[in-house]
């Protein structure tokens, strides 16, 4: 998921990435959240996407 956050920070119009994320977001967001809050997931990997508020405010900026 971490790429298509790159790749929708880079291109606001690009779908596919938009799709994918959303998806992501109503799905399993949640669930890899609370495993990095635990410090289950590597802080040696990239995890922008798991931010609180950013992944929300791309797809919202999408939206505009």
């Amino acid at each position: 998921m971490e790429r298509y956050f790159d790749i929708l920070s880079n291109d606001i119009n690009n779908e596919k990435a938009y799709k994918q994320l959303s998806k992501y977001m109503d799905t399993k967001w949640l669930f890899d959240y609370e495993l990095d809050e635990q410090g289950l997931i590597p802080k040696d990997i990239k995890r922008g996407v798991l931010s609180q508020d950013a992944l929300y405010n791309l797809l919202d900026e999408y939206d505009d």
